[in-house]
């Protein structure tokens, strides 16, 4: 069975960035909010994901914003 990814990338402000590594909360917020757009991205594909996504790059806009990119391997429904 293959195996197929799906991305997302979340804007989150700097001030909150600044406060990820102090605060479980609002990490699980960014993770919950990639994990949304995953699932949406996913289920127009006949697919679910199977792991909780997991960061693979932060990029600053230069806007205030960073930008925090998820991947997820799924599975067939």
């Amino acid at each position: 069975m293959a195996t197929t990814t799906v991305e997302a990338k979340v804007l989150v402000p700097m001030d909150v960035y600044v406060t990820l590594g102090k605060r479980n909360d609002r990490v699980r917020e960014c993770i919950n909010a990639a994990e949304q757009a995953m699932n949406e991205t996913a289920a127009e594909k006949g697919r679910v994901i199977s792991e909780t996504p997991r960061l693979i790059e932060q990029r600053d806009t230069g806007l205030g914003v960073m930008e925090l990119a998820f991947q997820a391997d799924t599975r067939l429904r």
